[in-house]
């Protein structure tokens, strides 16, 4: 969906980024910019539409499919993704990034959650990108997990700017199942990845990640009132998104977070309100090159 330009046509820069949709069943459809917000607030649980900002212009995906509505990525644009010239900054802004591509599931089909790895050389041009981008924007620290990839990912983009990292934002624990096969994995937690209290032996659940990793942004909120901009893992984020928005999360832990995506929130008195979803440096391209977390997801649905 593009959101409607008043009397102006579809921008060029929406019609370049819709050109890399290459599913059979996709429908693009301009549309009133309070249409979008609603549909996008009914898909994540959040009872006033207002507190989904949609720009003139922007681009937003939704993914329709038997399990319900599942926003892809929310008022991107293309041109100006983290809005540092379009709407200028209305509140306190925060940046929620993912770190860039890491080899999990592997090669094998194992999944890995507090392993030290590496970005892939995909993931490092990824976050190269996010060091372009993210140069202007006037922060004078960078907020990371102390994980190998989220590290990388956090240095890369804060182009020399300090880097603090923070336990309390791993990823969430895999228990006994660290390194276990992906079947192994969804076979032992029935509901992994879509029922957010279950959980692995010795690990945790969604909720779980939630409730440990909120105080850690909340604490860093509360230091002032510059933007903040902290690199994390998808289950993470999701946590975070559900707590941050007051979302139930069955909705959250179902917002597609993809390799170095980037989510912006903006509170405005004392709700956060949504800018962006899941903007990727790679734009729409990246949604064709993310089988194996896409698939993993999908596999956790099936009864």
């Amino acid at each position: 969906m593009v959101a409607e330009a008043p009397g102006a046509p579809r921008p060029d820069a929406a019609a370049s980024y819709l050109a890399a949709l290459r599913t059979d069943d996709a429908e693009v459809v301009d549309l009133p910019g309070e249409e979008i917000a609603a549909r996008v607030a009914a898909a994540i649980g959040i009872d006033d539409p207002g507190r989904i900002a949609i720009d003139p212009g922007a681009v937003t995906l939704l993914n329709r499919n038997e399990a319900g509505t599942t926003p892809v990525m929310v008022n991107v644009d293309p041109a100006d993704p983290l809005r540092l010239a379009a709407g200028g900054r209305r509140g306190r802004r925060l940046f929620l990034v993912r770190h860039g591509e890491a080899d999990t599931p592997d090669a094998e089909g194992r999944l890995h959650s507090r392993a030290p790895l590496p970005l892939t050389p995909r993931g490092r041009t990824q976050v190269a990108t996010l060091g372009e981008v993210f140069a202007p924007l006037p922060v004078d620290v960078v907020h990371a997990s102390d994980l190998a990839r989220t590290e990388e990912t956090a240095r890369a983009l804060a182009g020399g700017r300090p880097v603090r990292l923070h336990a309390g934002l791993r990823e969430l624990a895999l228990g006994e199942f660290e390194g276990a096969h992906a079947d192994d994995v969804l076979a032992a937690a029935p509901g992994f990845l879509v029922d957010p209290d279950a959980r692995l032996p010795g690990g945790e659940s969604i909720r779980m990640v939630g409730e440990r990793t909120l105080p850690v942004v909340e604490g860093l909120l509360a230091g002032g009132d510059e933007d903040l901009v902290v690199v994390a893992h998808g289950g993470v984020n999701r946590g975070l998104l559900g707590g941050l928005l007051g979302l139930p999360l069955d909705r959250a832990i179902r917002i597609r977070q993809d390799w170095a995506g980037v989510n912006l929130l903006e509170r405005r008195g004392a709700e956060w309100t949504v800018r962006g979803l899941n903007w990727t440096p790679e734009g729409i391209a990246e949604l064709g090159r993310t089988e194996r977390t896409t698939h993993l997801h999908e596999r956790a649905h099936e009864p």
